[in-house]
């Protein structure tokens, strides 16, 4: 869905240095993500099997599980992004913005390597009401990673 190309948006573009940093901070990214999936999820499930008997503790441990099983939805939509930025790479599209067609820029993507917006795309996206990605919202910052 091609809307207006970003008129004063400079062309940077990444090196073979950056797609191998980014690809490499993505799988590791994932890696960590699958491994907390899997520790809500057996955690849900160990959670389940020794319930109380009281009303108040089976409502904090419904509470509990509707939390983790939204914490998983929200883990599992990052790693769904992670898995589609990889695609890219290997179709040689990564970094072109979903809404103009235009290079997302460096320094987003080095910050949200999944990022699938570009930054003037994302800021009309929020200004339209429109959705919100959340795992962009209240992700971990790329930029702290090693």
């Amino acid at each position: 869905m091609a809307g207006k190309a970003n008129k004063g948006a400079k062309q940077e573009k990444l090196t073979t240095a950056d797609l191998k940093d980014l690809r490499k901070r993505l799988l590791d990214r994932k890696a960590e993500l699958v491994d907390e999936i899997n520790t809500i999820l057996g955690q849900a499930h160990t959670s389940s099997d020794n319930r109380s008997a009281e009303v108040m503790d089976q409502a904090s441990d419904s509470y509990d599980d509707e939390l983790a099983m939204q914490l998983a939805r929200n883990q599992m939509e990052q790693l769904l992004a992670i898995d589609e930025a990889l695609k890219q790479m290997d179709e040689g599209i990564y970094g072109v913005c979903e809404g103009c067609g235009q290079f997302i820029g460096v320094k987003r993507l080095e910050a949200i390597p999944f990022a699938a917006l570009c930054m003037d795309c994302k800021r009309r996206q929020e200004e339209e009401g429109g959705e919100e990605d959340e795992f962009e919202r209240a992700g971990p910052s790329f930029t702290t990673i090693e």
